[in-house]
């Protein structure tokens, strides 16, 4: 009689070891799947950040139009900073400007010789030269930034335009597959 009981106990035994393992196994593999997920949610993480650095220095992605804006608001910047710097250094549109670096080196050079680059920097800032440079460069970067905002508005419609037209033909493909 005492050859059962202890059968039962080498069963009962043999049972929770079975189970201790196959829970210990258990523990393991989602251990290993959780790992592995946290693997996978860290390169998309990197794959992103990636992504969002190319994207904001590509600039191969640039359409023609907005490069052609870009040349053009800096090349209108360029030419109204140069008039500006003129007459800003004191070769204004009634002459030198009193206490200017112009005029310190009017006072410097003394007596201005007709035809030197002081007499003709002073002829062309009497006759207008560098503030219409100043305003045209203005205008023209103006027209090079709007140039870029039209570009970047018009082909944000475009891509919703095509996104609406991608919905309906799905839309038509799952009407005629009866779904």
């Amino acid at each position: 009689m005492k050859i059962i009981p202890m059968l039962f106990k080498i069963y009962v035994d043999q049972s929770e070891d079975s189970r201790n393992k196959e829970s210990s196994k258990e523990k393991e593999s989602e251990k290993a799947r959780i790992r592995a997920e946290e693997e996978e949610r860290k390169r998309k993480e990197e794959e992103e950040a990636k992504a969002k650095v190319s994207k904001g220095s590509d600039t191969s992605k640039w359409s023609l139009t907005t490069k052609i804006g870009i040349g053009t608001a800096a090349t209108g910047l360029t030419i109204a900073a140069g008039g500006l710097a003129v007459i800003g250094f004191g070769f204004g549109s009634l002459g030198i400007i009193a206490g200017s670096a112009a005029a310190a080196t009017q006072s410097a050079l003394g007596s201005v010789a007709a035809g030197s680059w002081f007499a003709t920097m002073t002829s062309m800032g009497m006759t207008g030269v560098f503030s219409t440079a100043a305003v045209a460069g203005g205008a023209t970067a103006g027209v090079g930034a709007t140039t870029i905002v039209l570009d970047k508005v018009i082909s944000s419609q475009n891509e919703n335009s095509n996104k609406k037209m991608n919905i309906k033909s799905n839309l038509s493909l799952a009407e005629k597959v009866n779904i």
